[in-house]
């Protein structure tokens, strides 16, 4: 399983092209599993032409959003299909939510009605919007498609570079195709399971369930398609920030490791599409990296690989960068205790050293926690054009490296400084 990023969570318009890739190396569908359902329902919802999905129509919607398992047909909206939901013999029920709408592939939920219905609007707000395109992507450079999907040598299939991207561009970006409620494998029996799952990946559209089922396997379940989501799914929290789903994005897992990355994610606010940017100008036929001992035993452990990008080959790069990776760790945890003992002058200190290393070791998409933990103390300490310049250091960081989306910087500094509250009653004498 991929680990949860910090910031806020498309290849929407190379979807068809890369998925169709994808999916000309699919492994065998699962066999048949039986599992009890309840299948009551049988209607859809009415189907809404998909020609348009980038720029829809804005009066789509014809159904309200569903509330539970046991809605009417009309109340679907936005799911085109039923729901499947497990019997109700636990305190949670959770049921398949599907979308055709969502994406080229469309989108199935493994999740709570409760939740269901939460991410109804989300749904109807990322059909209705013009994305992938200005102002729903940060420097989108998506026309013509600026890579493919292809086998890379020792590395299976992977993303390679087919004209020059520049840094800091947006070449990529991927819909979700499932989001899986981290909760239902321990409310469900083996036969629920698995069955729940094939069923929501054979509700995406072709070729999506060919395309999710040729994904990279590590091994870590017997079960085909569990092994694919356990490899390769992101965390992410929906509802009140308590109920952690994991969400596969086919075209991001497509992207191979590295521990020293020329691209990174950008995550839309809602999780539901991410994009993938570029930390260095790549040149064509460059195959794009997402992000020494402790690290490969990681990787090894969670994601059934042998790290062998050039900091993981190098005995001088490992040593050099394990020992900066420490120093971060240490002054990270430095400025933590400080600060908590109200020691605030040194945990400013810290924070700064801390600043410094993340960026000898060029890694600035670490710099928006120190940031915002400037910006904090700052604040407390009555400085408050300081703690301004951090907030706006650490949203230039978010902008950056984080988010997907162009966001209204005024109204978020003036949402950040009355969160703050009044200026700290510590002053410097």
């Amino acid at each position: 399983m991929r680990p949860p990023n910090h910031l806020t969570s498309p290849i929407g318009i190379a979807s068809l092209t890369c998925l169709a890739l994808a999916s000309a190396s699919s492994a065998n569908a699962d066999a048949n599993a039986s599992f009890n359902i309840n299948t009551a329902i049988s209607d859809t919802c009415p189907p809404k032409d998909t020609s348009t999905l980038i720029l829809p129509p804005p009066s789509h919607i014809s159904c309200p959003p569903i509330t539970s398992n046991s809605s009417p047909p009309h109340l679907f909206s936005p799911f085109t299909h039923p729901p499947i939901c497990t019997d109700q013999r636990t305190p949670e029920t959770y049921c398949i939510f599907t979308s055709s709408h969502i994406g080229h592939h469309g989108l199935s939920l493994i999740t709570t009605p409760f939740l269901a219905a939460t991410l109804s609007p989300l749904l109807h707000s990322l059909y209705d919007s013009p994305f992938p395109s200005h102002p729903t992507v940060r420097k989108p450079n998506l026309f013509p498609l600026p890579c493919e999907i292809a086998r890379i040598p020792g590395k299976g299939y992977g993303v390679v570079a087919t004209r020059r991207i520049s840094a800091g561009d947006t070449f990529l970006v991927d819909y979700a195709s499932l989001v899986l409620h981290a909760g239902y494998p321990r409310a469900t029996t083996d036969k629920e399971r698995v069955g729940l799952l094939k069923e929501a990946v054979d509700r995406l559209v072709e070729p999506g369930p060919r395309a999710v089922r040729a994904l990279a396997r590590s091994g870590l379940s017997k079960d085909l398609l569990e092994d694919v989501v356990q490899t390769n799914v992101f965390t992410r929290e929906y509802g009140d920030g308590d109920d952690q789903h994991h969400v596969l994005y086919p075209i991001v897992s497509r992207i191979n490791h590295s521990c020293k990355p020329n691209s990174f994610l950008r995550y839309s606010s809602h999780g539901l599409t991410v994009g993938i940017a570029a930390f260095h100008d790549i040149q064509p036929d460059i195959n794009p990296l997402d992000t020494h001992k402790g690290r490969q035993n990681r990787l090894k452990s969670n994601w059934g690989f042998t790290c062998k990008c050039a900091l993981c080959t190098s005995p001088t790069r490992i040593s050099t960068s394990d020992a900066a990776r420490a120093k971060i760790h240490y002054f990270r945890n430095a400025a933590t205790k400080a600060i908590t003992a109200h020691d605030l002058d040194i945990g400013i200190s810290h924070l700064r050293e801390l600043v410094e290393t993340i960026k000898k070791e060029d890694m600035p998409s670490l710099l928006a926690d120190p940031y915002e933990a400037l910006m904090t103390v700052h604040w407390v300490l009555g400085e408050e054009d300081d703690a301004v310049r951090y907030l706006t250091l650490k949203l230039d960081v978010m902008d950056e490296y984080g988010r997907l989306e162009v966001p209204d910087r005024e109204a978020e500094v003036r949402e950040t400084i009355e969160r703050l509250g009044p200026l700290g009653a510590r002053k410097r004498t």
